[in-house]
């Protein structure tokens, strides 16, 4: 399974219940791909947030992104999700804190074979 962390964290907001919560509630030993992405909360309903790819990535998805490579045992990627017009100084920043977490969460990409869709090269 792919699990986007910008939507688990938009929808935490709308029925405002905390991210890490949401994310218990996914078969977590079933993610192979985590996606992140910057966004921006509504400033009159902060209940609101647009998963833009245009905006920084916040810092309780920084949070949610350490807790579910922490939680998901078979996750061999992580997809940092971008749109054109994304400043390059906010690429630059989240990228850094993207490789601080990771690298805090001892994380390696990697495929497991069991993973590879039939047919593939090398599946078994």
């Amino acid at each position: 399974m792919v699990l986007d962390l910008a939507h688990v964290y938009s929808y935490s907001r709308l029925k405002r219940q905390d991210p890490m919560a949401v994310l218990k509630t996914f078969p977590l030993e079933t993610v192979v791909e985590l996606h992140v992405a910057g966004g921006q909360l509504d400033p009159e309903h902060t209940w609101r947030y647009a998963d833009t790819h245009l905006h920084p990535i916040l810092p309780e998805q920084f949070d949610l992104l350490a807790a579910a490579v922490a939680s998901c045992s078979n996750v061999g990627a992580v997809t940092y999700e971008i749109s054109p017009g994304l400043p390059f100084s906010t690429f630059e920043r989240d990228f850094e804190q993207l490789e601080q977490v990771l690298t805090r969460a001892a994380f390696s990409p990697r495929v497991q074979r069991e993973h590879w869709p039939k047919g593939a090269r090398g599946a078994a």
